[in-house]
């Protein structure tokens, strides 16, 4: 007897109704988010020049950098002409960007170590420079206790990035229906000539960085002394 009420209660209980709500609440929620994260990321705002223009080729290994000129953490004026005679590791960043923005720039802090006392330098790219001005760079940089001798932060016009973000393959998807910053590094030669796109996420692929840009330093160039910096937060190794 006990079992039949027992059974009878739950045929006569209700359905729970709370289960599709909540399936409904969590894919709310996620949608947000990506809403969110498409608002917050400058390369998406509307009447803003695309990233990458998909009217330009893709980066192709061998072709040279398009001229450029720029504005360094410092306030320095900046083209490309000044990083001529030596190879130089690029990434596009944004100071605000809370998600693959930090994870990129502790990998190339991370790489700035790894290097330490070759004659190699770093660009980050900000594809944000109506906010990202000197003084903001400054601090992001500082933050990041990277090697202020060879770590160039640069905000440049939409213009400018739109060339150099397919010259150098910042944009994962070079389309017009949403193109958005990568996670890649670019090596650019001495005479400025892009030698590789490599994952920063992938250990085969900055291997074969180290490699190739060893092949691309000047045998005769002295070393510069190593640098001891600290590592911040969120900083990772390779």
């Amino acid at each position: 007897m006990a079992m039949t009420l027992v059974a009878a209660g739950r045929k006569n209980r209700p359905p729970r109704r709370w289960v599709p709500l909540a399936v409904v609440t969590v894919l709310g929620v996620g949608a947000l988010g990506v809403a969110l994260g498409r608002g917050l990321d400058p390369t998406r705002r509307p009447g803003t020049v695309p990233f990458c223009d998909p009217s330009l080729p893709a980066a192709a290994v061998g072709t040279p950098v398009p001229a450029f000129a720029a504005v360094d953490q410092d306030g320095k004026q900046v083209s490309g002409n000044d990083f001529h005679g030596l190879p130089w590791i690029s990434d596009f960043i944004f100071t605000s960007c809370t998600a693959s923005c930090p994870i990129l720039t502790g990998r190339l802090v991370a790489l700035q170590r790894a290097l330490a006392g070759l004659p190699v330098r770093f660009v980050s790219f900000s594809v944000d420079p109506e906010h990202d001005t000197p003084p903001v760079m400054k601090a992001y940089a500082d933050r990041w206790h990277g090697d202020p001798a060879r770590w160039r932060l640069l905000a440049t016009d939409r213009d400018t990035l739109a060339r150099l973000g397919g010259a150098l393959g910042g944009a994962e998807d070079p389309s017009a229906s949403g193109p958005f910053h990568s996670d890649r590094f670019a090596l650019v030669d001495g005479t400025g000539h892009l030698l590789g796109l490599y994952a920063s996420s992938s250990a085969t692929d900055l291997d074969r960085l180290r490699r190739d840009l060893r092949a691309a330093l000047p045998r005769t160039h002295e070393a510069p002394a190593d640098r001891t910096t600290s590592r911040p937060t969120g900083a990772t190794s390779l």
